[in-house]
């Protein structure tokens, strides 16, 4: 059934206005998510701008647990993607990918700035392992 549906639409000739309609979609939250980015993490995080797919991926140029910093922007109201889920191998440095194609640009921006509230709070306090002497 799947599949004959998608044989009338392509035979319809409905693909090209779909890419198009989808192409300035997923444009316009890219941009908006880089702006905010730029905007909010300047200084933070080195930003990679997407040649496409839906999805920013950050390196922060602070060093943060990325579980903890997972609780903390939770905290604010914001999730992201951890690097340690999408690297195969340890990395240096903590990594993040945003995902940008199921929200609106507002909702985008206010994201990125409770994220770099988290990452900022998590800049001030010292980390568990920091704190705990040890034995």
């Amino acid at each position: 059934l799947t599949q004959l549906a998608l044989a009338r639409f392509l035979a319809a000739g409905e693909y090209q206005g779909h890419i198009e309609r989808a192409r300035a979609f997923y444009l316009e939250r890219r941009d908006a998510l880089l702006e905010a980015s730029t905007k909010h993490l300047g200084g933070l995080a080195t930003i990679e701008e997407p040649a496409g797919g839906g999805h920013l991926w950050l390196t922060l140029s602070v060093t943060v647990d990325e579980g903890e910093l997972m609780t903390e922007a939770v905290r604010n109201g914001v999730t992201f993607v951890p690097g340690g889920a999408m690297i195969p191998e340890p990395a240096a440095g903590t990594h993040m990918r945003l995902s940008y194609g199921f929200l609106d640009p507002d909702q985008l921006a206010e994201g990125v700035r409770r994220l770099a509230r988290a990452i900022h709070s998590m800049e001030k306090q010292p980390r568990v392992s920091e704190a705990l002497p040890i034995t």
